[in-house]
């Protein structure tokens, strides 16, 4: 099962690592880099994708710059689903934990998504089990492929859209959080994170749908991933900045005529230019509404990495 999951893992890193330059800076420059193909094994200079860019950043938009990528991946469920690409920068305290509550906690999530209806973890994963399918930690006490901090399958409701053209929606996904503390990256010590999601299969996963709740419209994400990685400081670069990179493509499901897409398509990135809009003006500003919530998060996520590396320790005697 570990050697499954190990491969499973492995294939899906190379498949982030091809779409995000930043998260392949940190799977393979990292402590104990993934072993991963060595044509994706070269951070930043791989990204020979035909990328559109739709949004340049400026400061009208926040800084925010989007890319397309038209009909991507290989699973049949999924077709004709563009792949949107999201760079930014953010700066504030506690980014690599505050960012996953962004889209995993409804309580911070319905600040700036209107649509959400419910979200949340309906089974949490072992910690010392995702650590172990992710990489074992190494003689120098790193993690190969980040530390996993937060693992487990989530359930997400969305409320209708567009005026009742996209009905409620759903979705169950095995989602997880892999931090890097330091490294050695170009000489230099670095520290990031990776915010990971992948759809659960009607097969494999349908008994672990919430009971006693009507099922809705499934949506589907091909692929879903936020990668930060804290950035030097220089007279351009604030203290506690990070670049981030999000990637997702989302099937929403159901059928639509050829000529509603384009309003289909925009709920989706009107929906993450929206995030970062609130995250950079309100969630990580030093004092803002999120700092007491951030606490107890912080505090849930560090409590329940360090049982899983205590009980690590006692496994190993």
């Amino acid at each position: 099962m570990k050697t499954t999951g190990s491969l499973f893992h492995t294939q899906m890193y190379c498949r982030i690592s091809q779409i995000s330059p930043l998260a392949q800076r940190l799977l393979t420059n990292g402590p104990s880099p993934r072993n991963l193909p060595p044509h994706i094994s070269n951070p930043l200079e791989a990204d020979d994708l035909p990328w559109r860019t739709v949004q340049k950043p400026n400061e009208r938009n926040k800084q925010i710059a989007i890319q397309k990528l038209g009909d991507y991946g290989d699973d049949p469920k999924i077709t004709n689903v563009p792949l949107w690409r999201v760079r930014t920068t953010v700066t504030g305290r506690s980014v690599l934990a505050k960012m996953p509550s962004l889209v995993m906690d409804y309580d911070v999530r319905e600040r700036w998504d209107d649509a959400i209806g419910s979200v949340g973890e309906v089974i949490p994963l072992n910690l010392k089990e995702a650590n172990d399918v992710y990489g074992k930690r190494t003689t120098g006490g790193k993690y190969d492929g980040g530390k996993t901090t937060r693992c487990g399958i989530g359930h997400c409701v969305t409320k209708p859209a567009v005026g009742g053209l996209i009905s409620a929606r759903e979705q169950m996904t095995v989602c997880g959080v892999q931090e890097w503390g330091t490294g050695n990256i170009d000489g230099t010590e670095e520290e990031g994170a990776l915010v990971w999601g992948f759809e659960c299969e009607d097969g494999l996963h349908g008994n672990l749908w919430p009971e006693n709740t009507e099922r809705e419209t499934r949506a589907k994400s091909g692929i879903f991933t936020i990668a930060m990685l804290k950035l030097p400081e220089s007279d351009n670069v604030e203290p506690h900045t990070y670049a981030v990179e999000y990637t997702l493509q989302l099937a929403v499901g159901g059928s639509f005529p050829p000529f509603a897409m384009g309003a289909v398509n925009a709920v989706v990135i009107n929906a993450v230019k929206t995030m970062f809009k609130y995250a950079k003006k309100e969630y990580f500003i030093e004092g803002g509404p999120a700092d007491i919530s951030c606490q107890q998060e912080m505090s849930h996520s560090h409590i329940a990495a360090e049982e899983a590396a205590v009980s690590e320790a006692a496994v190993s005697k």
